[in-house]
This record gives structure tokens, C-alpha cells and sequence, in this order.
């Protein structure tokens, strides 16, 4: 998959070629433009919307995703839970990065959107299945009609983990190729794994898209929490209705 820079005004951000639709727009933001203390400013020129129409949330590590229905912004900013789904129009579903994967969804058909955030942790909890469901159970979705875009996020050549990590990911996926041992060290394909579980859900291979586009490997534009011994400066991924 391609993966595009896109500017506004001075503002870089990145967007998935292959992951588009009518009516629906997203953004994975970089560390050019953006002023981290006031973030989702890049996200309100960019999709031209005011900040009350920008719904984050705070982000545990976990599976919990939250259907945004009446809710107001700033109720949901308090809530934890690493997921968001709606079919609202004109307000922006955020999470945060800076390694861990961004996870894009939208149903073209009844026109509901997603987004999830997938660290280790969420991956092997499934989050991704997880959205999966909700979008049917709650939106009535055909999974066939859902389209999934991988953001960018580390990639496996940078992902070095402990055994204990490994050992989880062995046992739930077995010969996947989602645990690489090389030169006395262990790495996760966080991609392949999410990948793994949305095909096991259902979702289409053609429908899948993966950026391979990888944090710690370009830290010219984008932030790395391995990369830069534990930065506390984020990417914003988002996607949004029209």
C-alpha cells in the first residue's frame, strides 16, 4: 500500500491511498507543523471543523471501545477505553501514537467509521475484531463492506520485545510469522498480527490496508516511543464524516 504527504499550509500529514471513500476523510498527523500543545489544532484546519467536534479519549492498553451517539466531546475525553465508533457526521474520532497501531475503519455501505489504537497489548485483547463486532452488532454493518487501513506505526525490523511478550503471541497465533527470533533477540510484526486478527474476523484480505510506513525507522517526520527513549510527544491519527 501507498501512503501519501499531504500539506496544509505548513501542516504535514499522511493519508492511506488505499484507504478512501465517499464522504469519509483521514489524517495521520507528523512532527512536521504540528505544535504538540495544542495538537488537535492541525486536526481542526485540516477537516475544518471546531474543537467540539473533536472526540478523544483516554487511551488504557485495553479493548474497550465506545459508540459515540449524543455524547458531547468533552464527556468522552474522560472515558477510558482505546477504541471509537460512529456514524455521526462532522465530528473527528481520535487516538494517539507513537509506536502502537492505528486502526481505520469504515463500513461504505452504512457509512460508519472507527478508529482504534493497538499497542501489544490491544493487538492479542483483538481490538481490531473487536470493532469488527461492534460495527455489526451496533450499525448493522456487512463485514465484507468494511474497509481497515494499518497506519503507521513500528514496524517488525524495530519492535524488539522480551520473551514474555513472545511467549503470548506464540501461543495465540502459532505459525503466523508474527514472533521473528534473530541474532539472540525477539521482534513482534504488530501489522501481521492485526492483520491475522481482521482476517479471522472476517474482513476481506483486498479490503486491508497496511502503510508500512514505520515510526522509529522515520524519525525525520514522525515520533518514536522506542525510537526516542520514550518521547512524550504523540501523532494523532483521525478519521471523520463529512
Amino acid at each position: 500500500m501507498s501512503i501519501s504527504e499531504n500539506y496544509k499550509d505548513e501542516i504535514l500529514y499522511f493519508t492511506m491511498d488505499g484507504f478512501h471513500g465517499d464522504k469519509m476523510k483521514h489524517l495521520f498527523s507528523t512532527r512536521i507543523g504540528w505544535n504538540q500543545k495544542s495538537i488537535f489544532a492541525g486536526v481542526e484546519k485540516i477537516f475544518q471543523i471546531e474543537d467540539e467536534n473533536i472526540y478523544r479519549i483516554t487511551q488504557i492498553h485495553g479493548d474497550r471501545i465506545l459508540k459515540i451517539q449524543d455524547e458531547k466531546s468533552e464527556e468522552m475525553r474522560s472515558l477510558k477505553a482505546d477504541g471509537l465508533v460512529t456514524d455521526r457526521k462532522g465530528i473527528a474520532l481520535c487516538t494517539y501514537h507513537a509506536d502502537c497501531v492505528p486502526i481505520y475503519f469504515y463500513d461504505k455501505k452504512k457509512k460508519v467509521i472507527g478508529l482504534t489504537h493497538a499497542g501489544w497489548k490491544g493487538t492479542i485483547k483483538n481490538i481490531g475484531g473487536k470493532m469488527i463486532e461492534k460495527m455489526i452488532e451496533e450499525f448493522g454493518s456487512n463485514v465484507k463492506d468494511i474497509s481497515v487501513a494499518i497506519g503507521p506505526s513500528i514496524c517488525s525490523n524495530c519492535y524488539e520485545v522480551k520473551s514474555d511478550v513472545s511467549d503470548l503471541f506464540e501461543t495465540k497465533y502459532g505459525e503466523e510469522n508474527i514472533v521473528i527470533r534473530e541474532n539472540n533477540k525477539i521482534y513482534l510484526d504488530l501489522w501481521r498480527a492485526n492483520r491475522v486478527n481482521l482476517l479471522n474476523q472476517g474482513v476481506l484480505g483486498s479490503n486491508i490496508n497496511i502503510s508500512e510506513l514505520c515510526t522509529a525507522c522515520n524519525k525525520d517526520k514522525l515520533y518514536s516511543y522506542r525510537g526516542e527513549d520514550g518521547t512524550k510527544n504523540r501523532m494523532i491519527a483521525s478519521i471523520i464524516l463529512e
